[in-house]
């Protein structure tokens, strides 16, 4: 085979596709062709294959010569040999090929860097090299293109972190029991330089998920522009594929905080995000092997095993390129990121459809927060903080709250009660504790109960006065004996009390029996004792 037709095949390759198919196929391409003389379009439909393929490899046997019975004695490798011929048979002269560890590294660097820039300084550097087409699949070669023609994009640097849990769970032990728990694996990767970061959670869910988030960028030292999640649940609520997909809440407060896009991958598409999928397969790998011996008797031990494992995954050098995952980092992604908030991040939990009472509160997490009194009966939404409570209509934020841990208290704050409950607040505890005691004892002890009864003693007011106004209508004595059936009866509600005290009132004005005593009268004893015979 001489020079000249291997340098025309050179140029021809560059036009060629990046997969070769297996030399049976190319048998069968070959004899449908030459014996039973079908046109391409039918031999495609024969085979299996699109046109243009069929089309690009008679192309190839057309210039190499190749006809039909084969030679005797060639080889499926023989075949190939013709087919694909080596590179450095090329021309007369070996050409110089590029670094392409560097091509790589500078279309990583530079956003707007394209891959024909490159091949024109490489073409000033070395007139005699390759031309353009050639350059592009020898590049592609280089990033394993051959056996994979799906379209592999050069991640820019800085530009997107890619997240995913591992679809195998890890285990912890219960120090006392003994008893063992699965536990998440989540794994994050930069796009550039494949860095990664992995850590165990207990779940999936939305708090897990977004906390893991947030300590990746801690672990990266800086923010990437876009965040690449999957489709689970804790992440998206709806994907559109026409139209921007909907994030879980707290997700897009995440999101908001770090500045950072979010660009999920396509349902059922796992090349879209197919980086972390690799990452999740070497941590998975990694793990197993290093810690299958090894008993985790919590979370924390073993995240601090994850993180030793992980780093000495980054500082090895891959196998292709000869360079660690570190390395890349240092030099591409890190002078790339973004700088982290100066605060650090803070799950937020979202709460809708929440009703405000007819005490102008709110219902959340078992315990009652105030809103201004205007907006009693409408449905609003809370925002929960690790600190605070913000309460939303609609868009605008009606209240703000510290956050409380205590069950069944209430929190309120004086500008939202009503106006005629705002008079109550020259009014003191002492103040009602002195009116109840001027009608007596009984009624000073459950006017005490009621003040004790509540967190805030100005919540107790509107009972206490209720309560009190009764003894101006029925009397000190009635009022005595009403709160101390209250008292008794554990009763503490101001429509009960009134009851029981209109009750005392109504028996004390009862007439009473006069008991006449003279003595002419004599009584119904005179007659039981007197003889009837007599």
């Amino acid at each position: 085979m001489d020079i000249i037709f291997l340098a025309f095949f050179t140029k021809l390759r560059g036009i060629m596709p990046a997969k070769r198919l297996s030399m049976k196929h190319v048998k069968h391409i070959l004899e449908l062709h030459f014996e039973e003389r079908l046109s391409i379009r039918a031999i495609a439909r024969g085979v299996g294959l699109g046109r243009s393929s069929v089309g690009r490899i008679l192309d190839r046997a057309k210039v190499a010569n190749v006809t039909w019975p084969l030679p005797k004695g060639t080889s499926d490798a023989d075949l190939e040999r013709i087919l694909y011929p080596s590179p450095t048979l090329s021309g007369s002269v070996e050409r110089e090929l590029p670094d392409w560890m560097e091509v790589y590294k500078e279309l990583a660097r530079h956003r707007s860097l394209t891959l024909h820039q490159l091949w024109t300084e490489y073409i000033e550097r070395n007139p005699q090299g390759y031309q353009y087409s050639y350059f592009c699949e020898l590049y592609r070669e280089w990033r394993g293109y051959r056996e994979d023609p799906t379209m592999r994009i050069t991640r820019k640097a800085g530009e997107r972190l890619f997240v995913d849990y591992s679809g195998k769970q890890l285990r912890v032990t219960h120090p006392i029991t003994g008893e063992t728990r699965t536990v998440e694996l989540f794994v994050a990767a930069l796009g550039a330089s494949g860095y990664i970061y992995a850590e165990a959670t207990e779940t999936q869910k939305t708090f897990d998920f977004c906390s893991s988030i947030g300590r990746a960028f801690q672990f990266y030292g800086g923010v990437t522009r876009m965040l690449v999640p999957d489709n689970l649940k804790s992440a998206i609520i709806k994907f559109r594929k026409d139209d921007v997909p909907i994030l879980n809440d707290s997700l897009r407060e995440l999101a908001d905080f770090f500045r950072v896009g979010v660009v999920p991958a396509r349902p059922r598409r796992p090349k879209d995000k197919g980086l972390v999928e690799s990452s999740v397969l070497l941590v998975q790998r990694r793990l197993r092997g290093a810690l299958r011996n090894r008993e985790f008797f919590g979370l924390g031990e073993l995240n601090e095993a994850i993180l030793d494992q992980v780093q000495e995954l980054n500082a090895a050098l891959m196998q292709k390129t000869k360079v660690s995952r570190k390395e890349l980092f240092e030099e591409l992604d890190r002078p790339m990121l973004r700088p982290l908030p100066s605060e650090p991040y803070e799950y937020v939990q979202w709460v809708h459809k929440r009703k405000v009472g007819s005490d102008y509160h709110v219902h959340i997490e078992n315990h009652k927060y105030s809103v201004p009194h205007s907006y009693l009966g409408r449905q609003v939404e809370a925002r929960l903080g690790p600190y605070t409570v913000e309460i939303f209509a609609g868009n605008e934020r009606i209240a703000s709250h510290v956050r409380s841990r205590e069950s069944g208290k209430y929190t309120t704050v004086k500008d939202h009660m009503p106006k005629h409950h705002r008079e109550y607040e020259k009014w003191s505890p002492k103040r009602y504790i002195q009116w109840a005691e001027s009608i007596g004892p009984r009624t000073k002890a459950l006017i005490e109960v009621y003040l004790a009864s509540f967190e805030v003693p100005e919540q107790a007011f509107n009972r206490c006065n209720g309560t009190l106004i009764l003894a101006r209508e029925y009397g000190h004595e009635a009022m005595e004996m009403g709160c101390e059936l209250a008292l008794r009866r554990n009763t503490r509600t101001t429509a009960a009390v009134r009851q029981l005290v209109k009750q005392m009132a109504a028996e004390s004005e009862q007439p009473k029996q006069l008991s006449i005593d003279h003595e002419n009268i004599r009584g119904a004893a005179y007659y039981a004792t007197t003889d009837p015979k007599k």
